[in-house]
């Protein structure tokens, strides 16, 4: 029954951005609580109650860890909120990739072909 539940759930927020038009802020909205729900969901499944002593006391992330991934939300997240800082990055290349792109393009046998027709 609760597979059910979670089915209809489930295509209800994959369902609904195609009947009306959603706005960003909903779409996020969905998008944090399609992924709160799985993560709550997924600790239910796979970890169930905590009834050992011994498992209570095991932390989630070390601090070792912590640093280690800290950075990466981080980063993550910049990437994320403000892109553009890495686009300027690669927009040089990107640009002289389409112009050869382009240019191999012109100078194919089929498009000399076209033009000439």
């Amino acid at each position: 029954m609760v597979l059910v539940a979670v089915r209809f759930a489930l295509a209800t927020l994959l369902l609904a951005p195609l009947l009306r038009r959603v706005t960003r802020r909903e779409l996020g909205a969905g998008i944090v609580l399609g992924a709160a729900y799985s993560l709550w969901l997924y600790r239910r499944v796979i970890f169930g109650a905590l009834t050992k002593a011994d498992l209570m006391n095991i932390l989630d992330l070390s601090p070792r860890e912590v640093a280690i991934f800290a950075p990466l939300v981080i980063v993550t997240l910049w990437i994320g909120i403000d892109p553009q800082p890495f686009f300027n990055v690669f927009h040089a290349s990107v640009m002289q990739l389409i112009h050869q792109h382009q240019l191999a393009l012109a100078s194919s046998p089929r498009s000399i072909m076209l033009a000439a027709k």
